[in-house]
């Protein structure tokens, strides 16, 4: 079996679910260069640099999630030992939303070592294809340009997208669940900060919230915040196993998720998977995920989003859920991802 090295800087479920996909093929060796303090980086780029001089002249390519730092020395050392290097990007090193401290435009040093890796390496691997150009419409921001293509010019290295996929049987519409009438589920973090907060469309959830009284909205995936006075019929609750998560999706009617920018927008797949009719913006790919079977908020505007609410809880009735959940359990599988995926390491 071949060997092949794994980077990564964070554990996320599609960082999670890649890895396991891969070790059905490959023997996989992972590297996890996760910093928790800026102070500690150049440790890290130590630790790295002797895992990759041990490992990489026996192994027959790198696979690195995101880029940035931690992508800089296997796309050097790929180049030193004429290996194989690809890169996935999800979204942050591709999109900048100054007014939001958004991006890696805002960390010069940051930007330069994801653009040199990117350069450097075999084949970028986005999640979608807004991740590579998007004229951006949804909300007012300094760049109307989006994606690779706007803010790394100078990198010609091939791109192909490869979705991101939900394994089967892992989410699903469960028999006997009731769901209770116009009620929003959310999975986001850093409910607290205000940045993270407007980039995910939380911002504009909350003022839904105090607009629509009678309706529920549930965030899933955070804390309350101490120095915010959320309206009381918002519901914060931690992350949950996927199984509770699953049996949250199958209580709520509508799934909805405003961010001003997405790399693709898992939890939509899931949530549609369990029967939540989706309500997004147009950030992303979001429009294409949903494939017809909810609504679209063209603008970051609250008026917009209450009116087109209203129209999804008067006609939600006239969306099948049993083909919408078909629709996106074939749509953005993870057999698909890996078949592609792999597909694409064989031909470079």
């Amino acid at each position: 079996m071949k060997k092949i090295l794994y980077i990564y800087p964070i554990n996320t479920s599609f960082v999670t679910s890649d890895l396991q996909v891969l070790s059905k093929h490959y023997a996989v060796k992972p590297f996890s260069f996760a910093v928790k303090k800026k102070i500690y980086t150049p440790l890290a780029f130590l630790q790295q640099l002797f895992f990759l001089l041990i490992h990489l002249p026996s192994s027959s390519f790198i696979v690195t999630q995101f880029s940035g730092y931690h992508s800089f020395l296997p796309s050097v050392l790929c180049k030193v030992f004429n290996q194989k290097h690809f890169i996935i990007v999800h979204g942050t090193e591709c999109n900048n939303f100054p007014e939001y401290q958004y991006g890696y435009l805002i960390r010069p040093l940051l930007f330069w070592f994801s653009q040199k890796s990117l350069a450097l390496a075999s084949r970028i691997l986005p999640v979608s294809e807004a991740l590579i150009e998007q004229d951006y419409t949804y909300t007012e921001t300094r760049h109307r340009k989006q994606g690779l293509h706007a803010f790394y010019s100078e990198v010609v290295t091939p791109m192909e997208v490869i979705h991101n996929g939900v394994a089967p049987g892992r989410f699903t519409m469960l028999p006997n669940i009731s769901r209770t009438k116009n009620s929003f589920v959310t999975v986001a973090t850093g409910l607290g900060d205000q940045n993270r907060r407007g980039i995910k469309g939380l911002d504009l959830v909350c003022e839904l919230a105090e607009k629509l009284p009678e309706s529920t909205f549930t965030f899933v995936g955070g804390t309350i915040p101490t120095h915010l006075n959320l309206p009381k019929n918002i519901l914060v609750i931690p992350s949950v196993p996927n199984e509770e998560l699953q049996l949250i999706y199958n209580q709520h009617q509508f799934y909805i998720q405003l961010s001003v920018s997405e790399g693709f927008g898992i939890a939509v797949v899931e949530a549609m998977m369990c029967g939540c009719i989706p309500i997004v913006s147009t950030a992303g790919i979001l429009p294409k995920i949903i494939g017809g079977y909810g609504y679209i908020l063209e603008n970051k505007n609250l008026d917009l989003l209450q009116s087109l609410v209203e129209t999804a809880c008067t006609d939600s009735n006239q969306i099948p859920l049993e083909e919408m959940s078909a629709y996106a359990t074939n749509a953005f599988s993870l057999e698909k991802r890996e078949r592609t995926i792999l597909d694409c390491f064989n031909s470079v």
